[in-house]
């Protein structure tokens, strides 16, 4: 005969979220994307909350068309992340909607030293001017350092920084007059926390 059982189904998160790896030198940033699978019928809105220094998602939501059959449709969120310190860091980002569920993933980044970054060409007599950015969380105070001193010099040794702000370095090259207008060198900017290595390349002025 005919057994008719009532089923009563209940949709739970994964257990274990899934892990998105970041791997970035200070002063760059990496972005990742993250996917998930919507099986909601109808159109609607997930929100995306991520609560981290390190880290930053592409906009407070996202828009999931309705799917069309129970593989789905794909929604995408951009992750970037962007170190504020040297070594590991972590966060979680969520993406829910009431109806449609929750989705979970666990963001581990490394914070790398900065890589050293030039040669940037200066000519004689002339500057070069090198944008910097102060990447940590609190106002630093920087000192900027050339080598050889003899022949280049920034306009300013020692600057304080706001945190996430800018700034713009002038650089000159002035080289001896008994030696051919072709030298090498570099700038170091430096703070408590790391330093910036740039490298330095002096051409003739014609």
């Amino acid at each position: 005969g005919l057994a008719p059982y009532a089923l009563k189904l209940v949709v739970q998160p994964l257990r274990t979220p899934p892990v998105l790896h970041f791997s970035t030198p200070l002063g760059d940033s990496q972005t990742i994307r993250y996917r998930i699978r919507s099986y909601l019928r109808k159109p609607c809105t997930y929100t995306v909350a991520l609560a981290a220094d390190d880290f930053l998602a592409d906009g407070a939501t996202v828009a999931a068309p309705a799917a069309e059959d129970s593989s789905g449709v794909e929604v995408a969120v951009d992750v970037t992340f962007e170190p504020t310190k040297l070594g590991a860091s972590s966060a979680q980002l969520k993406v829910s909607n009431a109806e449609a569920g929750e989705y979970l993933c666990d963001l581990h980044g490394e914070g790398l030293p900065p890589k050293p970054q030039g040669p940037i060409a200066i000519k004689a007599g002339a500057t070069a001017i090198i944008p910097f950015r102060n990447v940590f969380p609190t106002s630093l105070d920087f000192t900027m350092r050339c080598e050889p001193a003899s022949i280049f010099s920034v306009a300013k040794e020692k600057e304080t920084i706001n945190n996430k702000k800018g700034t713009q370095i002038t650089v000159s090259y002035k080289p001896l007059a008994d030696t051919d207008p072709t030298d090498m060198g570099k700038l170091t900017v430096g703070s408590s926390m790391a330093s910036w290595t740039y490298y330095l390349q002096g051409e003739p002025a014609s």
